[in-house]
Parts: C-alpha cells; sequence; structure tokens
C-alpha cells in the first residue's frame, strides 16, 4: 500500500501529522531574468510549497488556490458519506502537485481460496489541475498489495469527476458511484480468470497487446515484456492456485511490475501506477483479460 498509514487519525489535523503533510501551498508573482534585472509576466502566479519551495505550478491570477487542510476535509467528507468506509491511507505524488487518500471498506473481502482481495476508494486531486478531482473504487489484493480498478474507464460509470473539487456535489457522487453493484461484478470477474487456464507463450502474446506493440516491434526483445513476465512468474502470490497459469495471474503480472518495479524512483512510480500511464496499463490488462475470458 502506497502513502502513510491514517487508520488511527480521526480529525484533519491528525491526517496531516500522520502523513507529514503539513506544509501550505503559497504564492509569488511569476518572475524571469532579461539584461536589465526582473520582468514580471503579468496575470500569473506560482504556487509552491511552504516547506521546500518546490514549484507546484503556474497559474492565473484568478485561479483560486487551497490548501492540503482544505483537500483533506474534502476528502472525509467524502468517505464519510458512504459510511462503509475507514481511512486507511494518504499521500502525494509528482512532490506534492497531486494529493490522495485512500480508505478501506468495512465490508466482507473476497477470498478466492486464500487469494483475499479487499475494496478501497481512492479520492484525488492536483492543486495545479494537472489532473481532476477523482473519486473511484479500486481493489487491493494482499499477497502483494497490488492496486486494481475495479470499474474501467471505458464503462464510463462509477466514477466521479470534477475539475475542482469545491465543485463537487457529495450526493451526486454516492448516487453516481453505485459500489455495490460494481465490487459484485468485479468478484465475477475475478473468477472467471481464476478459472481460465492460460500457456506461458500466450502469456507473452498477451503482454505484447497491451504494450501496443505492433509489426516488427512483436518479434525484437522487449525490455519490458522481459519484466512482465518475470512479474508473472515470481510476484508474491503469483504461485498460488488462483494465479499460477491462469489469466488472473497475468493480470497480476501487470498490476505488480506497475506498483512495485517499474519507474526511476518511488514518487514518479506512484504517480505513473495510480495515476498515469502506467494506471492505464493496468487498465488495459484487465479490460483484454475480460476478452480473452469472454
Amino acid at each position: 500500500m502506497y502513502g502513510t498509514a491514517i487508520n488511527q487519525a480521526k480529525s484533519v489535523k491528525e491526517w496531516q501529522e500522520a502523513s507529514g503533510i503539513i506544509w501550505d501551498v503559497k504564492e509569488s508573482p511569476v518572475e524571469f531574468v532579461v539584461d536589465e534585472g526582473m520582468e514580471t509576466i503579468k496575470n500569473r502566479k506560482v504556487l509552491y510549497r511552504s516547506d521546500n519551495n518546490y514549484p507546484l505550478g503556474i497559474m492565473s491570477n484568478r485561479y483560486q488556490t487551497f490548501q492540503p487542510a482544505e483537500v483533506f476535509e474534502f476528502f472525509k467528507e467524502v468517505i464519510d458519506i458512504f459510511n462503509v468506509f475507514v481511512p486507511e491511507a494518504c499521500g502525494i505524488a509528482a512532490k506534492g502537485k497531486k494529493i490522495w487518500a485512500i480508505a478501506k471498506s468495512k465490508g466482507t473481502p473476497y477470498d478466492f481460496g486464500g487469494d483475499v482481495v479487499k475494496s478501497y476508494l481512492l479520492v484525488a486531486t492536483s492543486f495545479d489541475r494537472s489532473m481532476p478531482t477523482i473519486i473511484q473504487p479500486t481493489s487491493v489484493r494482499m499477497f502483494c498489495a497490488n492496486q486494481l480498478n475495479y470499474i474501467l474507464k471505458s464503462e464510463n460509470v462509477g466514477r466521479y469527476r470534477v475539475k475542482h473539487f469545491q465543485e463537487a456535489n457529495l450526493a451526486e457522487i454516492k448516487k453516481n458511484l453505485n459500489i455495490d453493484s460494481h465490487w459484485l461484478i468485479f468478484g465475477e470477474r475475478i473468477e472467471k480468470m481464476i478459472s481460465t487456464e492460460i500457456k506461458d507463450d500466450k502469456v507473452t502474446e498477451f503482454y505484447k497487446d497491451v504494450l501496443g506493440l505492433t509489426g516488427e516491434e512483436r518479434d525484437r526483445k522487449n525490455r519490458v515484456i522481459n519484466h512482465l513476465m518475470e512479474s508473472y512468474h515470481t510476484s508474491p502470490g503469483n504461485e498460488h492456485k488462483t494465479a499460477k497459469g491462469t489469466v488472473w495471474g497475468v493480470v497480476n503480472g501487470v498490476s505488480y511490475y506497475t506498483d512495485h518495479l517499474a519507474g526511476r524512483s518511488e514518487d514518479k512510480r506512484i504517480d505513473s501506477a495510480m495515476f498515469g500511464q502506467r494506471s492505464r496499463l493496468k487498465e488495459v490488462a484487465f479490460e483484454k483479460a475480460l476478452e480473452l475470458v469472454g
């Protein structure tokens, strides 16, 4: 699991203290050096962290800056309206440009013969609008802490996105997500993947499809394919009967690679696996796995 545990924290202040996200977002005019001295860009301001002066983005002067405490307050309100989730962890990505929290369901997890998968709710936003405010169900496999969204982007339901968290409608969020029905469907899909066997040569072809390799690219040695195959064979839990030689194991080969191995730094890995290109890679793998199992 990414981030810092906040399951013992009760208030927003305790969330911040536990996670270490106790800095503020500051503003400053945008200036640049010219021969005669300094020039200021009109109607623009830079947002930066108060603790280390790291720039979070350049925005219009009309942009309404908000603080981590305000974001956490919103996150807490979202989690509370469902009455079935408890805060589990929170953190930042992209060195503070993005901020998120995840909450664990109080409901019964899936247990596929010892392969346990739990339901979570992810809430995230960005300070520079590089990412909208996202509220979506997700899952975590206990063997390996792989995170996998159980509602596909292509289905266009069960997710809530809005440009700015202050524009979010809590009643609408609760109505639109319909988490229970999507969790039921997700469990049925996992069962199909567990019951569908697959040979190694087909796994390689599957991963090539997931990466979108075509033509001569499919015949060349590919470093990422090698990493995915190694992850498929050796990642925690993939020796279990539910995953060894099954489509479910193939999917978890992708999610383990994206969540725990890929990326040049932990910050970049978290950002990509939760919100970026590798998050989409996990979804593509899940979509193509559904095509395999019918």
